[in-house]
This record gives structure tokens, C-alpha cells and sequence, in this order.
């Protein structure tokens, strides 16, 4: 399918941001700018808890307060499983936004925004699970398989858990780029959230697949809104002797292209896609896309999620636009005009599917978030004040 198609493109293409680093030498030196999270001996107890628990370095929520870059997280534990996530202002009196990053990258891709959308808001920001710091199971807890479904699931719990107790407002914003733009929608279209609302939608370069033209239809329109997330949680098919020799063949081509990769392509990666400020690519964002990689099993992870994916399933655009649409959920189109992968032809799709969003194009490529901060902080601060939230 779509999802497919577009996986292999980030890998043949060289967008291997996770796994391909698995195979560089740690960027942990002397010079290094970001160093891990510092333990902490005073905290919460649910910071306590989950040093003491999960073993893991923490440093206290109010890191702005603490002299501590927010850039280096908090732990938060689902599901057995830890993820790391950041907070700002926290006590800010506008509705929250949590920001959802991209395919191979971290919380920290939000580095030039976060700090001025924050001014009057709370703005979290999540490491999705296989991704950034959060952890990196085979298979994640209570779920089948890998797949949207499961980043969906982790957004909207952590809405529940973790932002919502916290917030004055009850209605929470969401923003993501490509795979967590498709991650934002899916949670706005059929998640399950509880104590609260997704007030804003907004879509930065998103990915996911729409209903093929010609075929028989979406095949889970039968399916309600309440079971679709579990509809594409299928418990895998046993393999026989060919399907474990093809699986071992993509393996060995995703670790072919790993491979490939490891020396200098990240960076020349990076620059096809930051089509107007290539400066934007420095050693920081190369930096903050390799130091995730080189956790253990960031090339299981990344398998798993592109070309070693079983029994795949998803949720069209087509059906999630529709769910969003008749939920009245106000929805921006904050888009990157020059994407090479993500391009204007699928943000003028999904406006069709969704007639009541707005749509502002921005002079960058699948990133504008990061390519172009200033406009992108503007245009967004813009509409949430237009929608009053």
C-alpha cells in the first residue's frame, strides 16, 4: 500500500535517521552540546517511583526552573514501557499543544519552536514509542504489532494520564510532522480520550495512505469509529519456509541500506528534504538524529516499522477525515510546499477530504517546522488565537 510505498522511499532514499546510525561511531564526546538526562535524588513520587522501578536517569519536571535544558526529558512509564517526553510552562493558562515528531526523530526536532509557542501554553512534547529515548520493544506491550495504532493509542493516553490532570482546560491541541502528523490524526479520529478533548488539529507534512482510486472501497468502512484502532491490531500470521525466506531478505536489504548509509548520509539526507535553508541542517540536527540510533534495538524497531512490517493494516485518511469532520475538530494544514516525499498534491487530497480546514503553505520542505521556525511559529500562534484556544 501507500504507507508501504512510502516506507521503502524513506529507506532506498537514505532516510534510515534511526537504524542507520546504529552503525556510527556514538557522537558522545567531550563537545557534544545535549547530555543525557542527570539523575535526580529529590522528585515526585511518580519520579521516584520510576528511578527506583525502571532504573532510569531523570532530572525534575520543571527543568527551566532547575538550570536543565527541557530538551533532556522526563520519564513517564505506559504500559510497563518508559517514554520520555518534555513540558513547558506547564502552568500556562492557554489550552495545551503537544507536539508529535516525525520518523527517525525525537522531541528535540521541536528545539526552535516549543520555547515560543509556549509563552502563554503548556507545550509537551513526546518521544513516540521505538523512537527518541522512549523504549524500543520488539513488540509493544498489549499491542500485536507495530503500527499507528499503537503511537495513537500512546498520544492519547498520555493526554489522559499525563497533561489533562495537569491543565486548567480540558481541551488539548495536537501538532505533528509526517509520521506524527498521520500518529495526531488517527488519535483525533479514533482514539479514545478521556477527561477531555482534542480542541486543534494541526497537520505538518502528514503521512499515511488514502483509499486507492479503483478499488472496491475502504475496507474497514463497516468498521466503527470505536473498534478501528483494535481492527488493525491483528495477531500476526504464523510464516511458512517462504514467507521466513522473504522476511530474511528484506532484513538483509533494510541492513544492506543501513550500511550504505552510515558514513556522512545522514546529513546529505537531510539536506534533500530542507529544500530552502539547507543551513538549517547542522550539527545539531545531525546530533539529535543519531544519539537516539544508538540504542540496541533501534534497528529491530526500525525493521519492524518499514519493510519487516506483517499483516499490515491502516486507517485511511479518507475515513479519518471524515471521523474529524463530523467531530467539528478545528484542523490547520501548516504545510511544507517543496516536500519532495510529502507533496502538494496529497495536501490538496486531504483538503478535499476535509473542506473545513485551513490551509497555509510555507516556503520549505518536509520539515517547515524546523526549516523555517520563525514562520512556522507565527502562522500556528496565528490560528490558535484566531480559534481562540
Amino acid at each position: 500500500g501507500e504507507m508501504a510505498r512510502y516506507a521503502s522511499m524513506l529507506l532506498l532514499a537514505g532516510l534510515s535517521l534511526t537504524a542507520a546510525a546504529a552503525f556510527v561511531a556514538p557522537l558522545r564526546t567531550a563537545g557534544t552540546r545535549h547530555a543525557p538526562a542527570r539523575a535526580i535524588s529529590q522528585g515526585s513520587p511518580r519520579q521516584i517511583y520510576l528511578t527506583q522501578r525502571l532504573g532510569l536517569r531523570m532530572i525534575a519536571a520543571e527543568t527551566a526552573e532547575a538550570g536543565v535544558s527541557w530538551r533532556e526529558g522526563v520519564f513517564w512509564e505506559w504500559r510497563g514501557m518508559p517514554v520520555r517526553y518534555a513540558a513547558i510552562n506547564i502552568q500556562g493558562k492557554g489550552a495545551p499543544l503537544l507536539l508529535v515528531h516525525g520518523f527517525g526523530a525525537s522531541l528535540e526536532h521541536w528545539r526552535d519552536n516549543a520555547p515560543t509557542l509556549s509563552k502563554d501554553r503548556p507545550v509537551y512534547m513526546i518521544d513516540l514509542l521505538g523512537f527518541g529515548f522512549s523504549a524500543q520493544p520488539d513488540t509493544p506491550n498489549t499491542f500485536n504489532r507495530w503500527g499507528g495504532h499503537v503511537w495513537a493509542t500512546q498520544i492519547c493516553d498520555f493526554i489522559s494520564q499525563v497533561i489533562l490532570p495537569a491543565s486548567t482546560t480540558k481541551k488539548v491541541v495536537l501538532a505533528g510532522n509526517s509520521l506524527g502528523g498521520y500518529s495526531a490524526l488517527l488519535a483525533a479520529g479514533a482514539g479514545d480520550l478521556k477527561g477531555g478533548e482534542i480542541g486543534g488539529l494541526v497537520l505538518v507534512n502528514s503521512a499515511g495512505s488514502f483509499v486507492a482510486e479503483g478499488s472496491d472501497g475502504d475496507p474497514l468502512a463497516a468498521v466503527s469509529r470505536d473498534e478501528l484502532l483494535k481492527s488493525v491490531d491483528p495477531i500476526p500470521t504464523s510464516l511458512d519456509p517462504i514467507g521466513w525466506l522473504v522476511q530474511a531478505l528484506k532484513r538483509a536489504v533494510s541492513f544492506a541500506g543501513f550500511i550504505f548509509t552510515r558514513e556522512g548520509r545522514i546529513e546529505s539526507t537531510l539536506k534533500l528534504v530542507y529544500t530552502n535553508d539547507k543551513s538549517r541542517v547542522d550539527a545539531d540536527l545531525v546530533d539529535l538524529i543519531k544519539r537516539p540510533a544508538l540504542q540496541p534495538n533501534a534497528f529491530e524497531v526500525f525493521f519492524k516499522t518499514t519493510l519487516g512490517g506483517r499483516d499490515n493494516k491502516a486507517v485511511s485518511i479518507d475515513r479519518l477525515a471524515k471521523e474529524v469532520e463530523e467531530a467539528a475538530i478545528p484542523t490547520l494544514l501548516l504545510w511544507g510546499e517543496n516536500d519532495p516525499w510529502i507533496t502538494m498534491k496529497r495536501a490538496n487530497k486531504m483538503l478535499q477530504l476535509m473542506p473545513n480546514a485551513k490551509f497555509l503553505p510555507l516556503t520549505a520542505g518536509h520539515c517547515p517546522h524546523d526549516e523555517v521556525p520563525q514562520e512556522f511559529n507565527a502562522n500556528l500562534l496565528k490560528w490558535l488565537a484566531d480559534k481562540r484556544l
